[in-house]
């Protein structure tokens, strides 16, 4: 490694190819703007399984929202989403039954179950409106739907677009599902995506991983870094990663659980 004055002199920067010396040190004259820890053990088009204790949430629900799937009547919905309308409401206010007829409900329902939209914007408007409406009827394809986000890899690729610079660890989000599944309380919510990213922040985990990650060799050429190079690789990780972590979970002004409405 080179002396601790260079290392003090000089910023860090990380180099992840195969070619790189074990002898050789990270250059340390500036951060990269497209290379950092990025993990290749799960690419975004892999699909992942949806744990079974989160499947078993859903089949409870199943009969209370069948009364009001109109099969015959979604069959003849658009398949193109920019057709479909969603109510506005003033002020913020909840959505009320008066608010919003039973065809607008179906056609949200059709839309969650054919994963017609599988991104955060796009859920979390229908989800608005269900979970105003009546969160305990519609928990089944809410659950179903974001359930389908975070395994289709659309979650982690929307991570990873909002962490250019150093891309989302997929081990930490891997970590951050594990959580969420040994976690009684996560039945409370039909979110599959807001448990992992509020696992993630009330739980310190983007913290613990980054400096764990910071001074694992491989990130530095198979060479072991010295403590300050690694803890400033850690604090700049942790910043990246929170920021992303806390940008999404801005969509929520309240949590998606059952006990948010009663």
């Amino acid at each position: 490694m080179a002396s601790n004055e260079t290392n003090n002199a000089q910023y860090l920067s990380i180099d992840n190819s195969e070619n790189r010396s074990a002898s050789a040190p990270p250059s340390i004259s500036s951060f990269p703007s497209s290379r950092g820890p990025t993990d290749t053990s799960h690419s975004p088009s892999q699909k992942l399984q949806i744990h079974p204790i989160l499947e078993a949430q859903t089949e409870s629900f199943n009969e209370i929202i069948a009364a009001s799937d109109n099969t015959a009547e979604m069959a003849h919905y658009s398949s193109n989403t920019c057709e479909y309308s969603y109510p506005a409401s003033t002020s913020g206010a909840p959505y009320s039954s008066s608010q919003i007829s039973q065809t607008e409900i179906n056609q949200m329902l059709h839309t969650l179950r054919s994963h017609r939209v599988n991104t955060l914007t796009e859920l979390r408007r229908i989800e608005k409106v269900l979970a105003s409406v009546n969160p305990l009827a519609y928990y089944a394809p809410m659950t179903e739907a974001w359930n389908h986000y975070v395994s289709s890899n659309n979650f982690l690729s929307e991570l990873r677009g909002l962490t250019r610079q150093y891309p989302f660890s997929t081990e930490l989000l891997e970590s951050a599902k594990w959580s969420v599944y040994n976690d009684p309380d996560s039945s409370k919510s039909w979110n599959f995506a807001w448990l992992i990213l509020t696992k993630l922040r009330n739980e310190q985990m983007v913290a613990e991983f980054a400096t764990k990650t910071a001074y694992e060799p491989a990130m530095w050429g198979n060479a072991t870094p010295d403590p300050a190079s690694a803890t400033q690789l850690a604090s700049v990780l942790t910043q990246e990663w929170s920021k992303a972590v806390d940008q999404m979970l801005r969509h929520w002004s309240s949590p998606p659980t059952t006990d948010s409405f009663y």
